[in-house]
């Protein structure tokens, strides 16, 4: 066992001892991820091959946020189901920052993987958005190939690009972008987000290693601590962010103060002080 786990299973038998109370919690901000999508293809014959001279395969896309305040891109296209796309987030620069899986429902409908900002939700507003999708074997299973053929051969040409521009005919790939508005994160998610990015300096302990949030998953791979859910509540002109855990001795609450002001985040009690440290390896 090394310095690190000994010191995680010293602090939660340490934090057994220790009370804590609090009222029932707002769970608005419980975070509770939304998987992508899973399809199961539907028979060849329930999709029509969309017409030539149809110039895009995107027929809409949008984006939403899931619990977690996490970006979810969504549209329908003109594919068959169970087709695989790939959805790319670029930055102001044309970098991609981020990528994603998605797969067409029985529908044409899509539902990407969330994107976040390293833990933390995205800013609102316009974002360029890249979708692509290869008519190979590597992609595609051989039901999606036998509607698409091979390099996308039966979908129209206008709409696609080629895998190589020396030979345009030979085979194709979907590749589109667009401008894609993003909603603001709800205030309790940005809330429970900003304390768990939260690299505290702990009384007794110097500053912690890791944010909470990582901090929490590390002490729910020791035995007798399960963290249940997140959730913040406004008080004033701050929030206070609740983790609900469970113990053997019974549920405990370890609660932090986020000040949207200054964004500074405090620790209120000794269960959430004991979550927000842990030494460098």
């Amino acid at each position: 066992m090394n310095s690190k786990s000994m010191c995680l299973v010293a602090a939660i038998a340490a934090a057994t001892l220790v009370g804590c109370s609090g009222s029932e919690p707002d769970h608005r901000g419980a975070e509770t991820a939304l998987p992508a999508r899973k399809v199961t293809p539907s028979p060849a014959s329930s999709y029509v091959v969309p017409p030539a001279g149809t110039k895009t395969l995107i027929k809409q896309i949008g984006a939403r946020r899931d619990e977690t305040g996490g970006i979810v891109i969504e549209g329908v296209a003109l594919l068959p189901p169970g087709t695989k796309i790939g959805i790319d987030r670029y930055s102001q620069t044309g970098r991609i920052e981020a990528q994603a899986k998605a797969t067409v429902g029985p529908d044409g409908g899509f539902t990407s993987e969330p994107f976040s900002n390293l833990g933390q939700p995205i800013a609102a507003g316009s974002n360029r958005i890249g979708i692509s999708s290869y008519f190979n074997r590597a992609w595609q299973s051989e039901a999606v190939i036998a509607v698409v053929g091979d390099g996308g051969k039966n979908l129209p040409s206008e709409a696609l690009s080629p895998d190589d521009s020396e030979f345009p005919d030979a085979s194709r790939h979907l590749q589109e972008e667009r401008q894609v508005d993003f909603p603001p994160a709800p205030e309790d998610v940005v809330a429970i987000s900003k304390v768990k990015g939260a690299k505290l300096l702990v009384q007794g302990q110097g500053k912690s290693a890791e944010p909470i949030g990582e901090v929490v998953q590390i002490f729910s791979k020791s035995p007798g601590f399960t963290p249940l859910r997140w959730s913040a509540a406004k008080s004033g002109s701050k929030w206070i962010v609740t983790l609900d855990a469970q113990e053997p001795a019974g549920r405990r609450q370890a609660q932090w103060e986020y000040d949207p002001a200054s964004g500074k985040v405090r620790y209120l009690d000794p269960l959430a002080k004991i979550l927000s440290w842990v030494p460098a390896d």
